[in-house]
C-alpha cells in the first residue's frame, strides 16, 4: 500500500474519479470563500445575495456550505452535482486534500468514502 501512495505523489500512478458521490455523502463541510459564492450564485441564476443567505452558514470566521439534514451535501442530486461546473476548489481538490495525502495511512482511510481510491488500491 505505501508504494501505491508513493506513485501517486510522483505522479507516476493517475486516480480517476468515478463520478460517484460517494465523498458527497459523508458527514464533514465544505468550506468556500466570497468568490466561490458568487461563482455558485452565478451558476445557478440566483442573486449574490439570495444565494449566501439559503445556502451558505458561518463558521466562525470561515463560510461553509449548509449540510442536508442526512448529511449529504445539498448539491448532491442522486449519483451527480448539480453545481459541479462550478464547484468549490474543496471539492475539485478531493481526494488530494492536505490530510489525506499527509502519509499512507490516511490515503488508505481515505478509500472508506472514496471509491476511485478504493479502486486504485484494490488495482495496485
Amino acid at each position: 500500500m505505501r508504494n501505491i501512495y508513493e506513485k501517486l505523489k510522483s505522479g507516476d500512478l493517475e486516480f480517476r474519479c468515478l463520478h460517484c458521490g460517494d465523498c458527497c455523502r459523508v458527514s464533514g463541510y465544505v468550506f468556500i470563500n466570497r468568490k466561490e459564492g458568487i461563482r455558485l450564485a452565478k451558476f445557478l441564476k440566483i442573486e449574490v445575495k439570495d444565494f449566501f443567505n439559503k445556502y451558505v452558514q458561518s463558521y466562525g470566521a470561515r463560510m461553509r456550505i449548509r449540510g442536508a439534514a442526512d448529511k449529504a451535501c445539498i448539491f448532491l442530486k442522486g449519483r451527480s452535482c448539480t453545481v459541479y461546473a462550478a464547484r468549490p476548489s474543496q471539492c475539485r481538490k478531493f481526494p488530494f486534500w492536505l490530510e489525506s495525502m499527509s502519509d499512507a495511512e490516511s490515503f488508505i482511510e481515505t478509500a472508506g468514502f472514496c471509491s476511485g481510491v478504493k479502486k486504485l488500491l484494490e488495482n495496485e
